[in-house]
């Protein structure tokens, strides 16, 4: 740059490239293209983990129990709350304005190198407490401190004895790729950002907030003639996911963690989206999982295909879906070799009428009910079993007092915490207690009252059988006894046949 005022020998250059390099970092970078931003692709994944996202390591999740809570609302599990500890509170204060660390971000939109500081830490910079700051806390001196970090910590601890190794071993387990932070995507796409938003960090947002995200995203004149197309596309897409009852859900949520009804209803936005015409569905009790608060959006969008002259079949025993179908077929009048046989058939308020024959018109109708119980057994007294401070997924440090000896239900719209309250932390908390299992629950503070319990069954939806021979009776025991019952009969003894 010229400069008047010095010497030709002291100006300042400045280097630009013409080829995508940094002089400063000598680093050069590639033309990104589609396949760049795919994890499934050799060209876009993770060179480390190659597209998976995951490693062995510490557990991730054991440590970061609410990525959609923010660092002073409780997204770290293992910090201590900063509501009810002014003096961490504090330090949590200057930890964000030495590393300029946002404390009321939810954790899924923390830049890779703020999260990357909260799990490695920092060995440069000293930590400054101030008077201020320990405003909360009388009598505690402004002090200075490191932060280590969250990985660096459980492996000193784990270090110092066996004992600290044995109560962390169960922190072990898959955990987040180490060189993309889970986002299965190499470093230079994962670091493209729209409007300050980078692809993995919209990925982990909540359906209904990504809609929202790009809603709002304004487009100039020659963007939009980039990709104005791709936009409404995308937000086309998003509103049949959101339509269906899934604004809870992240888009980079596992398929395997989803249940039968979110996959089905995740299919059913996928082809909402496509506007096809003269097609046949047929849906397996699409509203296993959902609330009866998100039944309104499901039918919706089930007549929105019929609406544009497709055919929509199910297989449904939810009341609000039969009122809402044009025609009803009601199979009986009993089960097995008592049904295969239409009993009424017609619209809902048809088969209301034949409540003779229908056992579905009947209680669609009032004619018939489930009565309820004349007396309840007193939950009061006692004993219970309690878990507190559960803090998996979106569960906020949740004391749950459950009445043993009780017929109890957990209930809520969908993604509200049911699941990761009972299935995720308390099941595999007791099991654990009891020695039956080493699976690691979720984050809790602690655990009461299993020692009114001698043993825990789980029923979940998962298939019980894990070969073709397996059958019912095979499961329950019951083969062993009739083969043992075959044994003992004249001709079997005889032939000297074993179970």
């Amino acid at each position: 740059l010229s400069d008047k005022a010095q010497p030709e020998q002291n100006w300042k250059s400045l280097r630009f490239s013409l080829h995508l390099s940094c002089s400063c970092c000598e680093r050069s970078f590639e033309h990104q293209t589609p396949q760049k931003f795919s994890f499934n692709s050799p060209l876009g994944w993770c060179k480390s983990c190659e597209g998976l996202g995951t490693e062995f390591g510490a557990n991730q999740d054991l440590l970061i129990t609410g990525p959609e809570r923010s660092l002073r609302d409780g997204a770290v599990g293992t910090w201590p709350d900063p509501a009810a500890n002014p003096l961490f509170a504090a330090m949590l204060e200057a930890m964000a304005i030495t590393f300029e660390l946002p404390l009321d971000d939810p954790w899924y939109r923390l830049t890779p190198a703020q999260q990357r500081l909260v799990l490695h830490g920092d060995d440069e910079k000293w930590v400054q407490v101030t008077a201020e700051q320990l405003r909360g806390t009388p009598g505690t001196l402004p002090f200075r401190f490191r932060y280590r970090g969250l990985y660096p910590s459980i492996e000193a601890a784990s270090r110092l004895s066996w004992s600290h190794r044995h109560s962390l071993s169960e922190m072990a387990g898959t955990r987040d790729c180490t060189a993309c932070g889970g986002t299965r995507l190499e470093a230079d796409a994962a670091a493209v950002r729209i409007r300050s938003t980078t692809l993995p960090q919209l990925c982990r947002m909540p359906l209904a907030e990504s809609l929202k995200f790009l809603n709002q995203l304004k487009l100039s004149r020659e963007e939009k003639k980039i990709a104005g197309d791709l936009l409404n596309e995308a937000i086309h897409r998003l509103s049949f996911l959101v339509d269906v009852g899934l604004d809870y859900l992240t888009l980079d949520r596992g398929m395997p963690t989803l249940s039968g009804g979110e996959s089905q209803r995740i299919r059913l936005a996928g082809q909402a989206g496509r506007a096809l015409t003269g097609v046949l569905y047929v849906l397996d009790e699409p509203t296993i999982g959902l609330h009866p608060r998100d039944n309104g959006r499901l039918l919706e969008a089930l007549k929105r295909l019929r609406d544009l002259g497709n055919t929509v079949l199910l297989v449904e025993h939810d009341r609000e879906v039969l009122d809402a179908a044009d025609r009803l077929y009601d199979f009986g009048p009993g089960a097995g070799r008592l049904g295969g046989t239409v009993v009424a058939s017609g619209t809902p308020a048809e088969l209301k009428q034949q409540a003779a024959q229908s056992l579905t018109g009947g209680y669609l109708s009032g004619a018939r009910s489930i009565p309820l119980p004349p007396q309840r057994r007193d939950a009061a007294a006692g004993p219970f079993l309690e878990l507190l401070g559960a803090s998996r997924n979106n569960l906020r440090q949740l004391d749950l007092r459950i009445p043993l000896k009780t017929f109890t239900c957990i209930t809520g719209v969908s993604g509200s915490g049911k699941s990761s309250l009972i299935m995720n932390t308390l099941a595999p908390a007791v099991a654990k207690r009891l020695g039956l299992s080493t699976e690691s629950p979720g984050i809790f503070r602690e655990l009461l009252g299993v020692e009114h319990l001698s043993k825990i069954v789980i029923v979940d939806q998962n298939p019980i059988g894990t070969t073709p021979a397996s059958n019912p009776a095979t499961y329950v025991g019951v083969f062993d006894e009739i083969r043992e019952l075959f044994c003992r009969m004249p001709d079997a003894r005889v032939r000297g046949y074993r179970p």
